[in-house]
């Protein structure tokens, strides 16, 4: 592991002393150690200590051009590292870095949580704000580590205040989350009871933040939620004026049919999300036309109302797509379609029908192949029968011939055999 160092100045001889600054072991033992933390080498680490701490100087200086000290340093899956850096050299855990972001921070970046709860125990402070206005537990929520949410609201005395806990601009997690987390930590977030109508100090709220970052997946878990889909900002935009401007169909609809009240309401600027609808024309993706269709057709005095340039909508179009977004050419539009699906219907119920008559034949001639089969079957049954029964016949009348000619030869030996006494006695 290579680690650019800070270090303080010392003597040309490679030797303790005192230098400006107070005193610093050699930068052969600070590179060492720092480059130990970030390897988590133990051995390393064991055996530099006692030299390291010789000057107590060394633990508040040992950083790295980034501002790390080695508590930073030395935060990773495995715990170990940072328990001893923290026990043996009594590394500061609330320790900030040039961006303003303890180990804590580091932690909960990673979803290290065997170390973000090791810190907790330790004394790192939950609610240290970074140079980017988060503590951890807005850190934990952009980089979508549930884990070190759960263990950060664990340890809050106020479970509420955490989950709704605001930087310098008002933002919580939900609104850090709505712009570039996960939607694993906002449904989370949601569940354990997060405030979906929170607002910054631009009176901007997260399903607000999730439509400016085309978020679709978040604006629907919030409007499902109980967002407020009417809500403005302090330009005047509510969520629709974003979904029509980042043309974002699914979520657009999504809001007219939860309220359509924003659908007519203009920004300080004067535009309605049809003027924006036009002013960020994108006839290449499915589904803008659709939102200025449905504008159209459902308030259609929104074609004639001028914002605050006096311009209507229709005028940021080229001329040849102007006539494309009338009232009478929605009204076309929309026959046609009908009539398109209602022959797409037509089409498919006959090949519904078509389908099932084949299905009916085919059921038709499986019970006709399968009667002729029992058919058979019974007949060869009968046959095979038959012919037992009168190979039964045969043999019993075989038999019964066999008995007779068997008696006959028996009567005939008897009349033998009496006629032959009868010569004896006459002699």
């Amino acid at each position: 592991v290579t680690v650019s160092v800070l270090y303080w100045p010392f003597s040309e001889k490679d030797t303790m002393g005192d230098v400006i600054g107070g005193q610093q072991s050699p930068k052969r033992l600070l590179d060492a150690v720092l480059s130990a933390a970030a390897a988590g080498d133990l051995a390393v680490l064991k055996d530099s200590c006692a030299e390291f701490l010789a000057v107590p100087e060394n633990i508040h200086k040992c950083i790295d051009s980034n501002g790390n000290t080695i508590a930073h340093l030395a935060v990773r899956k495995d715990p170990a590292t940072l328990r001893y850096i923290v026990a043996e050299y009594g590394a500061d855990v609330n320790a900030t870095n040039n961006h303003g972001k303890t180990p804590l921070h580091i932690a909960v970046t990673h979803n290290y949580a065997a170390c973000a709860e090791y810190l907790l125990k330790a004394g790192a402070k939950d609610g240290v704000s970074s140079a980017t206005l988060s503590t951890p537990f807005h850190t934990a929520a952009s980089c979508g580590s549930v884990e070190c949410l759960e263990l950060l609201l664990a340890n809050a005395k106020d479970k509420k205040e955490r989950l709704n806990e605001a930087d310098r601009n008002k933002c919580t997690a939900l609104h850090k989350c709505a712009h570039d987390g996960g939607l694993r930590v906002a449904k989370w977030l949601v569940e354990q009871g997060a405030d979906v109508d929170a607002k910054d100090i631009h009176e901007t709220t997260p399903l607000l933040v999730a439509a400016k970052m085309s978020r679709i997946d978040v604006c629907e878990l919030l409007i499902k939620s109980g967002a407020d889909v009417t809500h403005v900002d302090e330009r005047g935009n509510s969520a629709a004026h974003y979904a029509a401007s980042k043309c974002l169909p699914s979520i657009f609809h999504l809001l007219a049919d939860k309220d359509a009240t924003a659908l007519t309401e203009p920004n300080i600027d004067g535009n309605t999300p049809l003027h924006l609808c036009f002013i960020h024309p994108r006839p290449d993706v499915a589904g803008w036309e659709g939102i200025a269709h449905r504008l159209i057709r459902e308030h259609p005095r929104l074609l004639d109302r001028p914002n605050v340039a006096s311009k209507k909508p229709a005028e940021y179009l080229g001329r040849s797509m102007q006539a494309d977004f009338t009232v009478e050419a929605v009204a076309a539009r929309d026959r046609e379609r009908a009539e398109a699906e209602a022959a797409a219907t037509e089409k498919q119920k006959s090949a519904l029908d078509a389908k099932q008559r084949m299905l009916a034949e085919r059921r038709a001639k499986l019970e006709e192949e399968e009667r002729q089969r029992r058919d058979e079957q019974e007949r060869l049954q009968r046959e095979a029968e038959d012919a037992q029964r009168a190979e039964e016949e045969a043999r019993v009348a075989a038999d019964e011939e066999a008995e007779a000619r068997r008696l006959e030869e028996e009567e005939a030996k008897r009349k033998k055999k009496e006629k032959a006494a009868g010569k004896g006695k006459k002699k």
